[in-house]
């Protein structure tokens, strides 16, 4: 085969050398020269090499950088204190911070305890002053409850006087104001008669309980009157209540209510204890009235038995009807009003 006709390109590949990259900007600004073929005067809007179709941009890249990098500056000890002092300043405003919280959660908690502690206080006083109420209210009570039965007692006691100052009134009048009896005529029937209502015979009964104390003349002590004695003040004095004054009559038939004077001589009981009974035996209460058993004697009249009880006055209005019912017999028991 002939070789006539046929073209070979006999040339051989071009050997490129790289160029060195003070050498890639060529002089003019605007041109490159191409690093892998040395083209030059490649214009710098190319992005190839119109020679080796080598990429230029990154060449350009390259060869914007600068050659040497700029020296480190030196650190100085002052530089280094910055870090530092931020990390201490920072640290210490974290203990400000730290320390702050737990002053304030301490105030809180002082507060919390003071103001618990003021309301344990107040509850304290408050149970103070509920125990002092309840016991004042319980001392207030048994003032109140001894106040009543005070005036219980007091009641008692006023009713018991009343009865004594109604008896007392009745028996014991000053003798400076006591008129003496005045001398009736003879015969009581011209005059009056005794109420058949309050002096009549008494019921056989009263007698009996009467003689049932039979007493003699040991079971006495005598006692002389002073001219201030009255019956009522003998009978207190003697046998502690003024009322008893009936059973000094019983014993002592000889006086009136009206007759006590200075220097007449009554028995009194030496036993006490009978004094009740004897006393409960010669009374007959009828309603609001109290009468006592009189024992008519040898002489005595119905005139000389009620000037015995009576006064003057008081004898006009008890001798109002006629005594012919009344028997005045020795030994025989009549009732005399006393209240």
């Amino acid at each position: 085969m002939t070789t006539e006709g046929l073209n070979f390109d006999t040339r051989k590949e071009e050997q490129f050398e790289p160029v060195p990259p003070e050498h890639w900007q060529s002089d003019r600004s605007d041109e490159l020269t191409c690093p892998v073929c040395g083209l030059e005067n490649i214009s710098s809007d190319n992005a190839q090499c119109p020679q080796c179709d080598s990429d230029l941009n990154c060449f350009k890249v390259l060869d914007s950088l600068p050659d040497e990098l700029p020296p480190e500056k030196p650190v100085s000890d002052s530089d280094q204190d910055i870090p530092r002092m931020q990390v201490k300043e920072k640290s210490r405003g974290m203990k400000i911070v730290t320390l702050s919280v737990i002053v304030l959660l301490m105030i809180l908690m002082i507060v919390m305890i003071a103001f618990l502690f003021y309301q344990f206080r107040e509850l304290e006083t408050q149970n103070a002053r509920l125990a002092a109420q309840s016991l004042k209210l319980e001392k207030e009570t048994t003032e109140l409850r001894v106040q009543g039965k005070k005036l219980e007692n007091q009641s008692l006691k006023l009713e018991k006087l009343e009865a004594q100052l109604q008896a007392r009134n009745a028996v014991r009048h000053p003798l400076s104001e006591t008129k003496p009896p005045e001398i009736m005529p003879s015969n009581p029937m011209e005059a009056a008669s005794v109420s058949n209502s309050d002096l009549f015979p008494a019921q056989i009964g009263d007698w009996e309980a009467v003689r049932l104390f039979q007493l003699s003349d040991s079971d006495f002590r005598l006692y002389s009157a002073t001219d201030k004695d009255t019956l009522w003040d003998i009978s207190e004095q003697h046998y502690g209540e003024g009322y008893y004054y009936p059973v000094l009559l019983e014993h002592n038939s000889h006086l009136g209510i009206y007759s006590v004077r200075k220097g007449v001589r009554l028995k009194i009981l030496k036993n006490t204890d009978l004094l009740r009974d004897i006393y409960n035996s010669i009374i007959v209460r009828k309603g609001n009235k109290i009468y006592w058993n009189y024992t008519i004697m040898e002489g005595d009249t119905l005139e000389s038995v009620v000037m015995k009880f009576y006064t003057t006055e008081e004898v006009k209005n008890q001798l109002s009807v006629s005594d012919a019912a009344v028997q005045l017999k020795p030994g025989r028991k009549i009732r005399i009003l006393l209240k």
